[in-house]
């Protein structure tokens, strides 16, 4: 495999902001979502153009930003080495949008806009007669010519461009109609799987429309306002424009309408935006304060079988624990990390929790907190220990040895926190009783701010982890970009504890596959931590039976590292994205741009 990993990846959601088109609305949106790593830029004259170069060149200036916004940036989407962008883009019926531009003109300054100039000079239906006769291109399907070639002060070449345009609308990340505004936001949702701090529900913005007015209402008005062969024109010089305009109402009803809870998600945002519009200004301020931090409630769990040592086999290991003296110590890393009150609750046939696990307990296969699972420890070690698992790791002292939990991987957390080796405390320890307050990662696929922000209760929660591992089944929120509960619980039904600890201790067994594949381009890189293949098969892939191609990707698998998810993507005849991964990353390849990830091509497979 000739592929050099690529430093983690960044995500950026790039706003197409074209004038007029709901663009302040998503702006707001942006801001409440991302707040500091949310910017907005336009450079002084109003037809310039922020290139590519120029854009990469401010977001490695601003290495936080994940969400930009400017009317100067121009499709194509720009397509570099180590970022992933994601487009917003809004469109408007061509009529209603000159009549709000003629709207958010009028009665500003002109300062030399000419444009500006002529609606503070005229009427409406003027204004209209002066843009088709002196500016053409201010009037001439002007979204069908932003989309297809990134032009502002030009015209369509013809109707090549609206096939480029529909294609490129058709791959937008987060697609809008204005007079679907609403559903819009809806068809979005998607998008948090990637942006998890994604919010869009928020009062409209700048809209220059009469309170009340409906869009029919308001194009019976211009078209009363203009002379009838205007009218007629500009109808003519719009025609690709409203067949563009056709497509995405279609697609965004299609994504609408794909979500299950889609009408609920409706009314959920309605209610929202209800809400933001009776606060007011004071909508910022009303955000209610974390609620206090409530103990779990636990199960008890059965009592295993077997579980009655004779008297001196329970003597013998109390001795063998009371030779350690640093154990034994009130305040030492083995008293800090036993959690009696966990222990107590899921175990409540114990009388004295701590001795009860030191005699008994930890030979039985109980855990004596949350994060650390005796039998998963134990399954590790080649010989059995003779004391307890707990003080078993400890002793240890060992990043690179018996992990104490399938979801806290000792060797990653002292990498990443280096400085958690000059405190000399075991890894765990330094987790539970620090790391886990300071946001820090106990393992690859655990992400604790994106888990923060997906499930409201773990804010409450003092350990996000400890939250996460006792979720169960559905209940279960995503933990990383690159892991969908959802989705793996839905390729293994069988499960009914946590989807990741299942996925991470499920038995491998060997890949290997005769299928020949030859050289195909392959991207690798890190999200958040967590490696991914991408395979492009060939030309020709789209059209092999069903059956061979889930025997190439079995054949991708085989060839990439144990501990990679490999994934196949690929254009169909009529250029639609298709993939085949592993469930759980499923949302990320739904909402990946093919061009985004084939920028990424850095050797062969």
């Amino acid at each position: 495999m000739l592929l050099k990993l690529k430093d983690g990846m960044r995500l950026v959601l790039l706003h197409y902001h074209i004038l007029k088109n709901g663009g302040s609305s998503i702006e707001e949106i942006l801001r409440r979502s991302f707040w500091e790593t949310f910017s907005t830029f336009d450079l002084p004259h109003r037809d310039a153009e922020i290139k590519p170069p120029e854009l990469l060149a401010f977001l490695e200036r601003h290495p936080r930003v994940n969400a930009f916004s400017s009317h100067q940036i121009f499709y194509p989407v720009p397509q570099a080495p180590g970022f992933l962008f994601f487009d917003i883009c809004f469109l408007r019926d061509p009529i209603d949008r000159i009549r709000s531009i003629y709207d958010y003109f009028r009665g500003k300054p002109a300062d030399g806009d000419p444009i500006r100039e002529l609606a503070n000079q005229h009427t409406l239906g003027d204004f209209t007669r002066r843009m088709v006769e002196e500016m053409p291109w201010t009037v001439n399907d002007v979204q069908v010519n932003l989309l297809a070639n990134g032009l502002v002060n030009d015209q369509p070449r013809g109707i090549e461009d609206l096939e480029i345009a529909t294609a490129r609308m058709l791959d937008t990340s987060f697609l809008g109609v204005v007079d679907r505004f609403n559903q819009s936001l809806v068809a979005s949702h998607k998008l948090n799987a990637l942006f998890p701090g994604l919010n869009c529900v928020q009062a409209p913005v700048n809209d220059s429309a009469a309170p009340g007015s409906t869009m029919a209402e308001r194009i019976e008005q211009f078209r009363n306002a203009c002379d009838p062969a205007v009218f007629a024109e500009l109808l003519r010089l719009n025609a690709m424009d409203f067949e563009l305009l056709r497509r995405a109402r279609e697609e965004v009803r299609r994504r609408f309408e794909s979500l299950p809870d889609h009408e609920e998600r409706l009314r959920g945002l309605k209610e929202g935006v209800s809400i933001l519009i009776a606060l007011g200004d004071n909508a910022d301020a009303a955000k209610p304060a974390p609620a206090p931090s409530t103990p779990v409630k636990r199960k008890p769990l059965p009592v295993p079988p077997g579980s009655n040592p004779g008297l001196f086999t329970r003597l013998t290991r109390r001795l063998r624990f009371a030779t350690h003296l640093r154990a034994m110590k009130p305040g030492s890393e083995f008293r800090r990390l036993f959690d009696e009150n966990y222990y107590r609750e899921v175990y409540p046939d114990a009388a004295d929790p701590l001795w009860h696990f030191i005699a008994t307990g930890a030979f039985e296969g109980r855990n004596p907190h949350p994060l650390f699972d005796t039998k998963f420890y134990l399954s590790q070690c080649k010989e059995q220990p003779k004391v307890n698992a707990l003080l078993d790791y400890l002793e240890r002292d060992d990043p690179d040895g018996p992990r104490p939990h399938p979801l806290f991987d000792p060797a990653y957390y002292v990498r990443r926190y280096p400085d958690v080796v000059e405190t000399r405390m075991n890894p765990l320890a330094h987790y539970i009783l620090h790391g886990a307050a300071e946001g820090r990662k106990p393992h690859p696929l655990f992400q604790p701010d994106y888990y923060l922000t997906v499930c409201a209760d773990a804010r409450n929660a003092a350990n996000p982890l400890v939250h996460f591992v006792e979720s169960a089944g559905n209940a279960c929120c995503s933990p990383h970009p690159l892991f969908d509960c959802a989705s793996y619980l839905s390729a293994h039904p069988e499960i009914d504890g946590n989807p990741l600890v299942a996925y991470l201790t499920r038995s491998r067994s060997p890949r290997s596959s005769e299928v020949s594949l030859g050289a195909l381009d392959a991207a690798r890189f890190a999200i958040q931590d967590v490696e991914i293949l991408v395979v492009f098969p060939g030309s020709g892939f789209d059209s092999c039976p069903e059956m061979e191609q889930r025997r190439i990707f079995d054949a991708v698998q085989a060839r990439a590292d144990v501990s990679v998810e490999a994934a196949l993507v690929w254009r169909d005849r009529s250029g639609q994205k298709k993939f085949l991964c592993a469930p759980q990353q499923r949302p990320f390849f739904e909402l990946a741009r093919y061009d985004q990830l084939a920028a990424q091509i850095n050797g062969t497979l």
